[in-house]
């Protein structure tokens, strides 16, 4: 059941925190208590631990022990922390600090989630890390493009790696993990995805569809009003809500489509369920669609094998009941 949601100062602000928290409260049973305090949770949890791995802040000891959190069963801390940690009874399994991440995926090989990898850089601190020691997948630094490569192929097809490249560097992130038949999920500002994943929303249905093919004219040219920007996962957690996009008070006054990521049915199908909920069904109306391309912001020509990309998103496709996919060729 959910567990934790971090709220600090992060992308999302206390506006949009407080949309998702009185959702969860609302329509899914979630009692919350605000807790200030870390060290209640982790005594809470003791008897699932097998110790702490110790590591640097802001250094690369940070995703290793992102990394091995999840896997070894452990709690990641600074050196601060120590005392607090032994104070709980638990004992050091592992001190990264001076390790990095190429380190960590030599010595733990195999031992990874194969479905999933993150990249971040080691000073951004409260997003994706959650995500990552819940499925035990590998997290590195973001512009490490040689261990991307390598993340990337030895990873499933149709795998997701979740992040964004460091700047300037957005092109060359897609375009490796595409090449290796993993999928690029822009979310590298994403919070809380371990906590959303766990809220269990039994039936995704839309407020709105047209059903069947609607009737065309020759010589005719026909416009759709989409709002884009759904393949990033962070920008629909956090200031897609805002009065700038979806909370305009103009919305509802004309037509539109939106844009949303097919991965929010299985990773935050709360998220999902609150649009569908809110959006306009009168004379004018909020349709939705999936985001480029389904499952990862990838061009279908440049994956190496787009059929078998095709019927492994259908599932997901009829699971967040987004019917009508947006897709990247080359070329734009």
């Amino acid at each position: 059941k959910p567990t934790l949601y971090l709220v600090g100062d992060d992308a999302a602000g206390d506006g949009i925190h407080s949309s998702w928290i009185t959702d969860l409260v609302l329509h899914h049973g979630v009692n919350p208590s605000l807790q200030d305090n870390p060290w209640v949770h982790v005594g809470k949890a003791v008897d699932a631990l097998d110790g702490y791995i110790l590591f640097d802040l802001g250094q690369d000891s940070e995703n290793v022990a992102t990394s091995l959190a999840g896997i070894l069963h452990a709690i990641a801390i600074t050196p601060d922390m120590e005392p607090d940690a032994q104070g709980k009874g638990l004992s050091m399994v592992l001190d990264a600090r001076g390790k990095d991440e190429s380190w960590a995926w030599t010595t733990y090989a195999g031992q990874f989630a194969a479905d999933l990898a993150v990249e971040q850089s080691e000073g951004t601190h409260g997003f994706l890390r959650d995500l990552a020691v819940m499925r035990g997948a590998f997290l590195y630094s973001e512009g490490d493009a040689p261990l991307r490569a390598t993340v990337a192929q030895a990873l499933d097809t149709g795998a997701s790696v979740l992040g964004g490249g460091a700047p300037g560097d957005e092109q060359t992130w897609l375009a490796t993990i595409t090449s290796q038949g993993a999928l690029p999920v822009p979310a590298s500002r994403a919070g809380n995805l371990s906590l959303f994943a766990k809220v269990v929303e039994p039936l995704l249905v839309q407020q709105n569809h047209i059903e069947g093919s609607p009737a065309s004219e020759d010589g005719v040219h026909y416009v759709a009003l989409v709002m884009g920007g759904g393949h990033r996962l962070d920008w629909l957690l956090n200031d897609f809500l805002r009065a700038n996009w979806w909370g305009n008070p103009n919305r509802g006054a004309f037509t539109m489509n939106w844009e949303l990521h097919t991965l929010l049915g299985e990773w935050a199908p709360a998220v999902l369920g609150y649009l569908f909920d809110k959006a306009s069904a009168g004379s004018s109306k909020d349709f939705f669609v999936a985001a480029p391309s389904g499952h990862g912001y990838a061009s279908l020509g440049a994956l190496p094998n787009p059929t078998s990309y095709a019927e492994s998103l259908a599932p997901s496709i009829v699971r967040s009941d987004l019917r009508v996919l947006s897709v990247v060729v080359d070329g734009g």
